[in-house]
């Protein structure tokens, strides 16, 4: 037996990728110009709030772990 799981994922902060055929930050798939044109950035975590901690303690109390 195989079993196959796919989770999604939302990002903590807003990525905005901007197209030369768009406005608003739409993905355009069929020009790959606008990708070209954006600029990295330095990485920079996403920060643990303290009730985002407070959530994981209490769900590892109920979970036993």
């Amino acid at each position: 037996m195989l079993q196959i799981a796919i989770s999604l994922t939302c990002p903590k902060v807003q990525v905005e990728v901007m197209s030369s055929t768009s406005s608003g930050g739409d993905y355009n798939f069929d020009d790959d110009v606008g990708a070209a044109s954006v600029a990295p950035t330095a990485f920079v975590p996403a920060e643990i709030t303290q009730e985002e901690r407070d959530n994981i303690a209490t769900l590892m109390e109920r979970l036993g772990l």
